[in-house]
């Protein structure tokens, strides 16, 4: 990614690995061009740079942060051992700083590292949420988990106050149910970040969340790996599909009786393959996922968007429960495609790792071939 500042001159490029984190910084000003240096960037499980060296590998700077994102000094952390300012603008889980400000961008919005809140609040509204729930049951089900889950109800809180395990990338999947202790909780989901598409499709309307089960998407898939003593590994899954909504045309007050409703819908369908687990001599289980999805209107009334979601992901789970992702993935560039993996201590605490993120294109691609995804190294 390129960002060019006109009113200073300033040419900075941010790398990213396959899985979307920040692993360098390229900037023309920091020093005059011509001796314009490269510093890479070390980051924790958190996504926040904590040791910065240069081309050699020496150390230029050091991090260390509190919880909520405030770099923390003390008179151990010298300049020393190189607890030093450096003028790479990624910060805490990754967030570009804004030096004017002192805040943290976010995406949809910035973050204040001293208050541990957003500046504004989050986007979402669990009545738009309920309503695309494909049924009565279903509807409910997304109210009930947004009125039990309190740290949702705050719209500025940061990741519902659990800032060690989780991270919030785009400032607005969640932990497969019955996820135990030494299991392996994975979470594939597609959704389309738009509000709206074509001006009469409704979108999900919401960014990359790893933590919020209340947001939708066009169809997810949850996965529990249980690995056994003998040597095998048991994966239980399950699919979700939602329903495709378009906006009415006709106007909300009209003379028509019954009154037309807002939106009409269709149940989209879905069909999943998951293969057998091959867990390997040195433990490294790996398993096939396969998810072909289609439009509800399409599947039940010939109209609506041609092409299915479709996407194929080859998984490998490490001894340790590392996810990553081996050759031969591939998927359709619409709509967005996220990947999570999960784990859980003995405490249940809940350790969460973005493994993929693919932002869509266009619909149009969705009558297209598969591309090939990135390799993820298990983390």
């Amino acid at each position: 990614m390129k960002k060019y500042v006109p009113s200073t001159g300033e040419t900075t490029v941010f790398v990213y690995d396959a899985s979307g984190k920040l692993v360098a910084e390229y900037s023309t000003s920091v020093v005059p061009v011509q001796d314009a240096k490269v510093n890479y960037l070390t980051s924790d499980h958190l996504g926040s740079p904590r040791i910065n060296t240069d081309a050699t590998g020496g150390v230029i700077a050091r991090h260390d942060y509190h919880p909520f994102g405030e770099e923390i000094f003390t008179a151990q952390r010298t300049a020393q051992l190189d607890y030093s300012a450096d003028s790479v603008r990624k910060q805490f889980t990754g967030y570009e700083r804004d030096t004017e400000t002192d805040l943290d961008f976010a995406q949809a919005r910035y973050y204040n590292k001293n208050h541990g809140r957003f500046t504004g609040s989050d986007p979402y509204l669990i009545v738009q949420q309920k309503a695309r729930g494909k049924s009565v049951d279903e509807q409910k089900k997304i109210l009930n988990n947004y009125i039990l889950n309190a740290q949702a109800w705050n719209r500025y809180v940061f990741v519902l106050n659990s800032p060690l395990t989780i991270i919030d990338k785009s400032g607005k999947c969640s932990v497969p149910a019955g996820l135990k202790p030494g299991q392996t909780g994975i979470c594939v989901e597609a959704y389309i970040r738009a509000p709206v598409v074509k001006g009469v499709g409704l979108g999900d309307n919401r960014g990359s969340s790893g933590v919020d089960g209340t947001l939708t998407s066009r169809v997810r898939t949850d996965l529990i790996i249980s690995k056994n003593g003998n040597g095998t590994a048991h994966i239980h899954w399950e699919t979700t599909t939602a329903q495709s909504m378009v906006i009415n045309p006709l106007p909300a007050v009209n003379p028509i009786s019954p009154p037309t409703p807002p939106v009409f819908s269709a149940q989209g369908v879905s069909t999943t393959s998951v293969t057998n687990a091959v867990t390997e001599s040195d433990s490294t289980t790996r398993f096939t996922l396969g998810v072909t999805a289609t439009n509800g209107f399409r599947a039940n009334y010939g109209v609506g968007p041609e092409g299915d979601i479709d996407y194929k992901i080859n998984f490998q789970v490490t001894a340790d429960n590392k996810v990553g992702i081996d050759t031969g993935s591939d998927s359709k560039t619409y709509p967005t495609l996220d990947i999570y993996a999960y784990s859980m201590d003995d405490k249940g605490n809940v350790t969460v790792t973005s493994r993929l993120q693919q932002n869509e294109k266009d619909i149009s691609d969705l009558t297209k071939p598969k591309e090939p995804l990135p390799v993820v190294i298990p983390q």
